[in-house]
């Protein structure tokens, strides 16, 4: 007769862990010098991109712009959401009410610019435009298409509002 034995002593193992710089990215080892980067904890939801590297991986570790390959799923995806769900965001709202009349850039949290200056061109998402009322005019939304997901100040950081609504969308898509 045979005997059929499970193997259910196998230790639970976490795939991931939290990037120290942002705790909004998630880091899951593919190999000992690659590993995918990503706004959701599940290693099957979309990836931001891959970072490889040739020393041992630690949540100190800074992602260098020449180390990292963005995802070509990933930047339609973000656009698309940016395009939809930004004017819902109470952070740039706030914000549309001391830019009447004008575009607004969406920029990136790595590195937010100083109260009435312009972000650098590669930390803005979008612009949208704000009417004389100071209110963000929906279907305005421009993509920037000099914004990179990672530059000299780090990988990319989005407001709260988005950062749901990109996670959300990611697992989803997976």
């Amino acid at each position: 007769m045979f005997r059929l034995r499970a193997n259910f002593a196998r230790p639970l193992v976490r795939s991931y862990m939290k990037h120290n710089a942002n705790p909004q990215i998630y880091l899951h080892p593919v190999s000992d010098t690659k590993t995918k980067v990503s706004f959701s904890p599940k290693e099957t939801a979309v990836a931001i991109g891959t970072w490889s590297h040739t020393s041992p991986l630690t949540p100190e570790s800074p992602i260098p712009v020449e180390k990292f390959t963005t995802n070509p799923q990933f930047t339609p995806l973000i656009d698309k959401l940016f395009a939809t769900h930004i004017y819902d965001d109470f952070t740039f709202q706030f914000e549309a009410g001391g830019n009447p009349g004008c575009y607004m850039p969406i920029y990136d949290f790595r590195a937010p610019p100083v109260h009435g200056r312009i972000p650098e061109v590669d930390d803005i998402f979008g612009y949208v435009l704000v009417n004389h009322q100071g209110q963000i005019v929906e279907g305005s939304w421009q993509e920037n298409f000099m914004y990179r997901v990672v530059n000299s100040e780090g990988i990319m950081r989005l407001s709260d509002h988005m950062l749901e609504v990109v996670r959300k969308e990611c697992e989803l898509v997976e």
